[in-house]
Order: structure tokens, then C-alpha cells, then sequence
């Protein structure tokens, strides 16, 4: 059985100061809904976001945390582009956002769109 991957979208530093809650910013949850919705549209069911639940009567809700679990990342043809598009627009987006990746023992984190492309590169040759 393969070991599932964990992907966190981290936030930079000034967007983690914003609040413990940085998550429930309304622009965070914007550039997470996006990269949620690109790996889906790939993916489809293959990645399970993270997810903050919150239940209140006045303040409840649901917030994507930027942690995604995937079964297994292809990396191979067309996906590939896809997958780093949706990791590079959330670099891209703000100066210090980074982009880790997690399989077993191994972790690589990226924290630019060049850095980003020779991640994808390194796992299509693994």
C-alpha cells in the first residue's frame, strides 16, 4: 500500500499574523478555495481537503486550512502542468507563501514558482 501524500499550502508570515485564525480570513479563503478547486478538477475524489468546522448559532461555518491529502500524485502528462499551476498561483499570490510537500519521511517545501517547477520535476522522476 502507498503512503499518502500531505500537501500545505503555508501562508506567509504577515497572513499568519493577521489572526491564530488566519485560515478564516476571507481573501485566504479565496486563493484555498482555488487550489482546492484545481486539484479537484484534476484529482477528483483522489484529494481530501482539510478541513476547520466551527458550529455556532452566529459565527459557525466551514473553512478550507490549506491541507490537502492525496492518495497518490500523478505527475505524469497533463496533470502535471495543473498541479503546479494551482501551487504556483498560491505562491504567486503573496511574497513568503510556501508550499510543502509530504510523503513518509520526506518532506520538500517550495517558495517559488521556480522552486515549485523542480519540485513537480523531482516527484515525475520518482
Amino acid at each position: 500500500m502507498t503512503q499518502p501524500i500531505t500537501i500545505n499550502l503555508i501562508p506567509s508570515e504577515s497572513e499568519r499574523s493577521l489572526s491564530p485564525l488566519w485560515f478564516k480570513v476571507p481573501t485566504m479563503q479565496v486563493d484555498l478555495s482555488a487550489a482546492h478547486e484545481t486539484l479537484r478538477d484534476v484529482l477528483g475524489s483522489g484529494v481530501q481537503p482539510r478541513l476547520y468546522v466551527q458550529k455556532s448559532a452566529d459565527t459557525g461555518g466551514t473553512w478550507q486550512v490549506g491541507e490537502f491529502i492525496l492518495q497518490a500524485l500523478p505527475v505524469a502528462g497533463t496533470v502535471a502542468p495543473v498541479i503546479s499551476s494551482a501551487f504556483c498561483a498560491w505562491i504567486a499570490a503573496k511574497s513568503g507563501r510556501k508550499v510543502k510537500i509530504k510523503k513518509g519521511d520526506t518532506e520538500i517545501e517550495a517558495g517559488s514558482v521556480e522552486e515549485v517547477k523542480q519540485l513537480i520535476e523531482l516527484l515525475r522522476k520518482k
